[in-house]
């Protein structure tokens, strides 16, 4: 399990990175902003909706479930 993480942590990273590199690549300079506040808007609902939606999970559910839930694949 430990080793599933630290490989999706790392393609986590390179996506990231790619985004970012794709955007100032491809979109005019002029619109870059706009899009670089829609990547972080959606960054800002994940870090608000994430623990709300793990805690009624972890809540609602048995420790199975949230074993299989998070792991790698």
């Amino acid at each position: 399990m430990l080793t599933g993480r630290v490989i999706q942590g790392l393609g986590s990273g390179g996506i990231t990175a790619l985004t970012e590199v794709l955007i100032t690549d491809i979109i005019p300079l002029r619109q870059r902003g706009t899009y670089f506040g829609l990547i972080s808007l959606s960054w800002a609902f994940g870090s608000a909706l994430g623990p709300v939606i793990g805690a009624s999970f972890a809540q609602r559910t048995t420790w199975r479930w949230l074993f299989w839930f998070i792991l790698p694949l």
